[in-house]
């Protein structure tokens, strides 16, 4: 874990103890539910379609590191 800090600048810390109880697919769930594979272009189309709301940040977001990241 240290290396991988050094190689990539990343805070990279040990998991927290219950670091599998951390997040969950509820929002995909909701959001997705009747999409088998989800692709960038589905999760703009939702972004664009949403009302305002607390969720329209968090799919802005995903939005966001799907296109920076991926490309």
């Amino acid at each position: 874990m240290r290396e991988h800090t050094l190689i990539s600048g990343l805070d990279c810390t040990e998991y927290p103890r219950k670091y599998k109880k951390i997040g969950g697919h509820e929002f995909v769930n909701y959001y997705f539910h009747d999409i088998e594979k989800i692709a960038i272009t589905d999760v703009k189309q939702k972004l664009l379609s949403m009302p305002d709301c607390p969720d329209k940040v968090k799919m802005a977001v995903l939005f966001f590191l799907g296109t920076v990241i991926r490309g």
